[in-house]
């Protein structure tokens, strides 16, 4: 379970108490608790969003933007994941270590009814793509960059030069090589 969901409940179950409660006294201690609560939860938001903004290769969490000017310490955020550890008496998790055991959990799911050699086969599978999948995003948006910019550059081509383009392009003699098993099929027109 995620730090921030566990403050949540807990502020959650604040809010039950506000909403039925009718001494006043007890409605200030209680409001007061409330407002500390949510200054904590929001912090742990915070660092959340700019954790995840900070290894979002693909661009997902460019939309979240913090609500406070200072961001908590990852040290901050390692005591009030060992307090509210203490408090609900279970291990809590980052974010980034949550979506890691819950993308395990349901791929060990799904792995179930097969062998020992295939689950072990497909966890090796799931850690090493865990390992590597910051450089696969990034190489993804490589090629389509690369893509993009070489699609500019052909609709910038004049006529003349998108000819001379693609005949030079049929005349490179690794092409061949390349293309080697590619039969040509000709229409009955043509023959």
């Amino acid at each position: 379970m995620r730090l921030k969901d566990v403050i949540y409940k807990e502020l959650d179950l604040l809010s039950d108490k506000l909403l039925v409660e009718t001494d006043k006294k007890k409605i200030k201690e209680l409001n007061k608790q409330y407002k500390k609560l949510y200054k904590e939860y929001m912090a742990v938001i915070d660092k959340d969003w700019t954790e995840l903004k900070k290894d979002d290769v693909e661009g997902v969490y460019d939309d979240l933007k913090p609500h406070r000017k200072k961001i908590i310490s990852d040290e901050e955020y390692a005591q009030l994941i060992d307090k509210w550890s203490k408090i609900v008496g279970e291990q809590l998790y980052t974010p980034e270590q949550q979506n890691y055991l819950d993308r395990k959990e349901l791929l060990l799911s799904h792995l179930v009814n097969r062998s020992e050699e295939e689950r072990k086969f497909y966890l090796e599978r799931f850690e090493y793509d865990w390992a590597h999948r910051k450089e696969e995003a990034e190489d993804r948006i490589r090629r389509e960059q690369e893509h993009i910019q070489y699609v500019n550059m052909i609709n910038s081509m004049t006529p003349e030069e998108l000819k001379r383009f693609r005949s030079l392009r049929d005349e490179d003699p690794e092409r061949d090589k390349l293309y080697k098993s590619v039969s040509e099929v000709k229409t009955k027109d043509e023959e």
